[in-house]
């Protein structure tokens, strides 16, 4: 605002249009305030004092320090021994053997008894199946497929008794 067309506030000093009723600082009436004319409007507080010295200079001294740090780590980076190479042998890729091993040949005995297990299970019969399974099992306890097939069938056992519906793993 020009100092031409403003008016001087009687209580802060403050600046202020002419057609205004009130002080936008400190909110005090301006009838019969007197005409800011050929009065320069107060300096702003609180603004950034003047530097003395030149920002092209600070410029200078920011790229010179930065200068010296890249040369400083340059010649510490040099100077440096060489690191250990890792062993080659981590990052090779397994090769495929040239045959896989053939499983363990099952029993007539124990192939009976697992698949009459897992049949009397899928249709229902879960105590038929556990009697099975269990005898699959102690023909031939390294036999992972009846042990896995037993433990579905009495974890359906279980559920049924707490009144649950069989679990849908249970069904080999």
């Amino acid at each position: 605002m020009k100092a031409k067309q403003a008016v001087v506030c009687p209580k802060c000093g403050a600046l202020s249009r002419p057609n205004g009723e009130f002080c936008a600082r400190c909110n005090e009436s301006l009838k019969g305030a007197a005409p800011a004319e050929g009065l320069a409007p107060p300096a702003e507080e609180g603004g950034p004092p003047a530097s003395s010295v030149p920002a092209n200079a600070i410029a200078l001294v920011a790229v010179v320090v930065l200068g010296l740090l890249g040369v400083a780590a340059w010649r510490y980076a040099s100077q440096a021994p060489p690191r250990a190479q890792p062993d080659p042998s981590l990052f090779t890729i397994a090769a495929r053997p040239s045959e896989l091993p053939s499983p363990a040949p099952a029993t007539a005995g124990e192939a009976a008894d697992y698949e009459a297990g897992r049949r009397r299970m899928n249709s229902g019969d879960l105590p038929g199946a556990v009697a099975r399974l269990v005898a699959a099992v102690a023909a031939e306890p390294q036999l992972l497929e009846a042990r896995q097939a037993l433990a579905g069938a009495n974890q359906s056992i279980q559920d049924l008794r707490r009144g649950r519906a069989p679990s849908s793993s249970g069904g080999y």
